[in-house]
């Protein structure tokens, strides 16, 4: 321990106890602060991981490029429902009670498309006046005609079968599709077709008159773009199986929005009013389902928000049981719980405050972003690490108290455990902080929001709670005693004899039990999964949902590969209509695409080759969906500066998005992409000799091209060499090259030339012009005689290449965290390391116990993998991708606590009573609360796990009823809360207690 610690820790802990009062005071003040004017973690938490990658990476170069082409109403997520039989035809009932959902939609995508326009400057009285406005006017008025067109097929088929229900608006007629068409009827000046429209729905509903208007109404399903439903006549049958029919609704939120709970909650209830009204007018056995990727991100932020306030219910619970059980004394329960208590609240309140600062302008330089469940790591982690410093410090009160008057107990009590407190946490908050080197959002904001949050409780732990000790004087143990617990002491003084009388033993022993599942850990540590619907338990319903839709539907179909293609400048349509038809030929020859999305075929059903008669309906709807406004929003940008430059192709592969073999099929869609880009076209026009000329000028272009790229140096060749060299004797020209000499020219030849790297291009077909113009007699090439050659670049040469998309994403996200992996474990250690020598001044030793923690950590990994495998059985995909980097940094970090505050305990021992003799005695008065302080920071790990058995719990006991809906659970926390509190109590247990002493007696004999 530094020389001046003692003494700055004496000053402390002398200042605290002399100014109790003002220390009180100052907490009390900084909870009502936080609570007063800091945002809650809710209001400036983000989610997602998509979001958070660097922006160097291509997804999210992708993604800004369509943001920027497609600045408003781009769908991002899409929500799905299902109306599903398990191998039986769907029937005119289930069909007509899909309608009743339909219809209900309609009228709110409505009412959505009259909020967007009144927030768009309409003054909803009179015709709105320009074209973004009108069109979603008329866009509202389409989506009320269509409610109110299902609205009668459903009643004319269900007349003499349903009744009124619960909601006047929708049943049994869509009452409030009638008035709100009313008011757009007028605002247009129809007031005829207004006035029938408003004696409808008084007819259905005489009290609509009172119904709230359309802006000020619920607000949660606002993220609605537009509804892709089976029931459209255009685009219907892809949306229709024997057995299945589906509705899509497109929403401009990310997947993972936070405002994708109150989306999905509101589609919740509209579904269970569907359920409750005319489901059961359909044959038994129909289902109805959700899927998408909004279910999926909305289910994760619900089982996200649950899994925190079961994390914070059990974490409480568990430190008061076991407060309760260590002390027997309720002063000394509340204490601690006030303690962390003010500290969750202070820290929380800080970081929040800090984040929503970070986004005001001129403030970015703060730099700080809070998730939602970060949340889970900042109160787990603060309640056990405070509880701890409590433990410390109310242990070694306990020791003091006994020969000191009781304000120099407690002064004496903090100073001689503010070496201990500063050193473990630290060790932790420097650990943590170096979470910041890594370049995923995620990683590199939760470490150091952990940091902050745990200084806080530091700062608490060493002001407040002494104070609030000192406050309440000698009956704080009441009705307990001072002594300490014999029964104890004589179990760690067995302990201590064994562990000091056969060191090596020990030690050899102890680190070979460790290492069997460490090995396996070792071997499994990337055995990972990055599916994002699996993060889900098999019970959720968008996970069942997927399964039912995975038996008519590739994934692939709703998740895309998305290319985008941007030229310099703008190009003639029809010239660009021809290319994009060559280039969406050239990739349906990759392996593995099964279909390709874009303006000339937005669903992707006609292939190149298909034969079909210009009169079949194919060719119809095809021609229909080109014009529909959902194709040309979603294929054509509506800004100036993108008309006529974008290409939009969305490429849907066999493979789920989310496995290596989606990987190698998006690697060959880039590739052949790539390749089109990167290659140039020499056509060969004979001057005399016909085809003779020609073909032995191919043959002359060939060499000159192979010695034009030998000349190159060898690293230029690797990089931006020539990749492939084709051929061909033609009078018709290569489809995929569009030059303006199309007649047919007897004896005309054609070289293509792909590079490796566009950078090499240019450069490389000029020179070849040049040297077949003029030849070269240092490189033996010769003037191409009799033949004219005439270079075409391709046709997307200048066009700026993204890709996105999920796949695109997930690559980059396992790139990312894969290289952040790596830094983030080097620095870690590093800074662990460096805090150890400071705090304990010995190499070997603080080696020795970064060491252990690196063992504990595999072999935790290996316990963990090996019980998960065992408990999901074939479902087990490996475990959740974020596990490894938080098990190791938090058990590097965390895990040294106890490690230093045995070793800073057997320094102090060791100078009054000798090395061995020091040794024991620090192994005695530390082992009872070292193993409460693990016991509590393990419990409160395992509190992670609650939302996988807590809710069958609360029913066990009473406490909620049995839901309709299956409870979900985020499987990923459960996986990292039972690792953390696994590999806790094998450092607590095995490590601290035979490992370190066992060291310590065998090898560490010098005496500081």
């Amino acid at each position: 321990m530094p020389p001046l610690l003692p003494h700055l820790s004496q000053r402390w802990s002398r200042f605290v106890i002399r100014h109790w009062r003002l220390v009180l005071l100052l907490w009390l003040a900084a909870v009502i602060v936080s609570r007063v004017a800091a945002p809650t973690w809710k209001q400036v938490a983000y989610d997602g991981d998509f979001e958070h990658l660097p922006p160097t990476t291509a997804s999210v170069a992708g993604t800004k490029l369509l943001d920027a082409a497609f600045p408003t109403e781009r769908p991002r997520s899409q929500f799905m429902i299902l109306f599903a039989r398990d191998g039986k035809k769907i029937g005119k009932r289930d069909q007509h009670v899909a309608m009743d959902l339909s219809r209900r939609l309609r009228h709110r995508l409505g009412c959505v498309y009259v909020r967007r326009a009144l927030a768009s400057g309409w003054s909803g009285k009179t015709a709105p006046v320009n074209d973004h406005v009108r069109e979603l006017v008329d866009d509202a008025m389409d989506a009320f005609d269509r409610s109110i067109e299902l609205d009668t097929l459903f009643y004319e088929y269900f007349e003499d079968s349903v009744s009124a229900g619960t909601d006047p608006w929708y049943e049994p007629r869509v009452a409030i599709a009638y008035w709100d068409r009313a008011r757009l009827h007028d605002s247009l000046g129809k007031h005829d077709l207004a006035a029938s429209d408003r004696e409808i729905a008084l007819a259905l509903d005489p009290e609509i008159e009172s119904a709230t208007p359309i802006e000020d109404r619920d607000k949660s399903l606002d993220s609605m773009l537009d509804i892709l439903s089976w029931d459209d006549e255009r685009i219907g049958k892809r949306l229709s199986k024997r057995d299945l029919r589906l509705v899509v609704i497109r929403l401009e939120n990310e997947f993972l929005a936070t405002g994708n709970i109150e989306l999905m909650e509101s589609l919740d209830k509209l579904i269970d009013s569907v359920r409750a009204y005319s489901l059961p007018l359909a044959e038994p056995g129909l289902r109805i389902e959700i899927a998408g990727s909004a279910a999926i991100g909305g289910e994760t932020l619900i089982a996200a928000r649950d899994a925190i306030q079961y994390t914070e219910w059990f974490t409480v619970i568990l430190i008061m049981i076991i407060l309760a059980v260590v002390y027997r004394a309720p002063a000394l329960v509340a204490v601690p719980l006030v303690s962390i208590g003010v500290a969750v609240i202070c820290a929380t309140g800080l970081v929040s405050a800090l984040a929503s600062a970070g986004q005001e302008p001129g403030m970015e330089w703060i730099g700080l972003k809070v998730f939602t469940t970060s949340k889970i790591f900042v109160v787990v982690i603060l309640f056990g690490a405070g509880t701890d410093y409590c433990l410390f410090l109310i242990a070694r009160l306990r020791e003091e108290a006994g020969d000191l008057d009781w304000g120099q107990a407690v002064e004496q009590a903090l100073s001689k455990v503010m070496g201990a407190l500063l050193g473990s946490a630290f060790t932790t908050v420097v650990g943590l902080w170096m979470m910041w080197v890594g370049n995923f959002g995620k990683f590199h904001y939760v470490g150091p929001i952990i940091a902050i949050c745990l200084l806080v409780g530091l700062a608490v732990c060493t002001t407040l709670t002494p104070a609030l000790l000192y406050a309440l004087g000698p009956r704080v143990f009441w009705p307990g005693k001072l002594e300490r617990n014999e029964k104890q002491a004589v179990f760690w003084e067995f302990i201590a004899l064994v562990v000091t009388q056969r060191p090596k033993w020990m030690l050899v022993a102890g680190i070979g039990l460790l290492a069997i599942p460490a090995v396996y850990g070792f071997r499994h540590e990337g055995d990972v999964s990055y599916d994002i619907t699996t993060q889900l338990n098999a019970e959720a319903r968008s996970r069942q949902g997927v399964e039912t839709l995975s038996h008519s539907y590739s994934l692939g179909e709703s998740n895309p590969i998305v290319l985008l293609l941007l030229h310099e400048q703008p190009i003639d349509p029809e010239v660009g209509r021809a290319s994009l038809r060559d280039l969406v030929a050239a990739i349906y020859e990759v392996d593995g695409v099964r279909g390709i999305r874009y303006l000339e075929d937005p669903l992707g059903d006609n292939p190149p080759g298909k034969r079909k008669s210009v009169f079949a309906i194919e060719s119809l709807v095809g021609w229909v969906l080109k014009q529909h406004r959902v194709s040309r929003r979603y294929f054509t940008s509506d800004e100036a500066s993108y008309a006529n430059r974008l290409i939009r192709l969305d490429v849907m592969v066999d493979e789920e998005p989310f496995g290596e073999a989606a990987a190698e099929a998006l690697e060959r869609v880039v590739d052949r992409v790539e390749d089109l880009r990167n290659q140039f076209l020499l056509v060969l026009t004979p001057e005399i000799g016909g085809i003779e000329a020609t073909d032995l000028a191919i043959g002359q272009i060939q060499d000159a091209i192979s010695r034009l790229e030998k000349s190159l140096p060898a690293s230029t060749q690797r990089r931006s060499g020539v990749k492939a060299v084709d051929w061909q004797l033609s009078t018709s020209g290569m489809a995929w090259f569009d030059y303006d000499d199309t007649s047919e020219v007897a004896g005309r030849g054609e070289v293509l030339v792909t590079m490796n790297d566009r950078s090499g291009l240019v450069p490389f077909a000029n020179r070849l012009m040049e040297v077949l113009r003029n030849g070269d007699p240092e490189l033996g090439i010769d003037r191409l005689p009799d033949v004219k050659a005439r270079l075409i670049p391709s046709p997307i040469a200048d066009c700026e290449f993204q890709v996105t998309g999920t796949s695109m994403a997930m690559q980059d996200l396992k790139q990312v965290t894969t290289e952040d992996t790596t830094r983030i474990k080097i620095f870690v250690v590093g800074a662990v390391l460096t805090i150890l020598l400071m705090v304990v001044w010995r190499v070997g030793l603080s080696i020795y116990l970064i060491a252990t923690v690196l063992l504990s950590y595999y072999a935790t990994l290996g316990l963990t993998v090996a019980f998960f495998r065992t408990v999901y059985g074939d479902q087990f995909v490996g475990l959740d991708w974020k596990l490894p980097l938080f098990l190791f940094v938090i058990l590097v970090a965390v895990g040294q606590d106890y490690n230093v505050y045995l070793v800073t305990r057997v320094l102090e021992e060791q100078k009054r009573g000798g090395r061995l003799a020091g040794l024991r005695r620090a192994i005695i008065r530390t082992g009872g609360i070292i193993t409460s302080c693990g016991v509590v920071m393990a419990g409160t790990f395992f509190a992670m796990t609650a939302s996988a058995w807590a809710p069958e719990l609360f029913q066990w006991v009473g406490l909620s009823q049995a839901q309709e809906q299956p409870a979900i659970m985020l499987r990923g926390v459960v996986e990292l809360g039972f690792a953390l509190g696994l590999g806790v109590l094998v450092d607590t247990f095995y490590v601290r207690t035979i490992l370190v002493p066992a060291y310590m007696a065998a090898f560490d004999q010098r005496i500081r």
